[in-house]
């Protein structure tokens, strides 16, 4: 099945070509550096350039808020992370809402209450390696974090249980040692 969806906004030459559309002999088209931008904010629908938009662009927060995992299973993706915007605007996501396997572009751009969304047909917001690759790199930062904590832990476990091991072979082994009875004080001996 190809692919014959072409987004919203100014069209280039790629597109037409990939639609089947070549172009025709003598015509040339300018570079397509706007798309469409649904603005809730102003109330209107127009043409913006990537430049326009970027502080604003859910990709391009300038502060994360830290995630705590959840303290027995380190579990993070139900846990929400904060994401802070030049302009002071927030967009809060469970952390596990960033799809990480997914590669497919926004339908649309929508702005709402300062920031700029990538969207599906249906206004859905899209959090994926195509419209949020920062994003996904968070989550993916986070989650090896996560993995090096864990196997700290096993190794802790395992320490632990060794230390326990040896302990358990030399409790009650003093006396053997030596060949005396030892006296421990606060311990009736008999």
């Amino acid at each position: 099945m190809s692919d014959k969806h072409v987004h919203g906004g100014l069209i280039d030459q790629s597109q037409l070509d990939k639609a089947g559309h070549p172009l025709p002999a003598g015509v040339d088209l300018p570079a397509v550096d706007r798309f469409t931008l649904d603005d809730d904010d102003a109330g209107n629908c127009r043409l913006v350039t990537e430049d326009e938009i970027r502080g604003e662009y859910l990709d391009n927060p300038t502060q994360a808020s830290p995630v705590q995992p959840e303290w027995l299973t380190l579990e993070i993706d139900n846990q929400p992370i904060t994401f802070t915007y030049a302009n002071g605007a927030q967009y809060t996501t469970p952390l596990g809402s960033i799809d990480w396997t997914a590669h497919i572009g926004a339908d649309r751009f929508r702005k709402v209450g300062g920031i700029v969304y990538p969207v599906d047909a249906s206004g859905n917001v899209m959090l994926n390696r195509a419209t949020t690759p920062r994003l996904v790199n968070v989550r993916e930062y986070l989650h090896e974090q996560i993995q090096q904590r864990s196997e700290e832990r096993v190794e802790m476990a395992w320490l632990v249980n060794a230390f326990a091991s040896i302990m358990s072979m030399n409790s009650g082994l003093d006396g053997i040692k030596t060949g005396k009875v030892v006296r421990h004080p606060g311990i009736e001996n008999p």
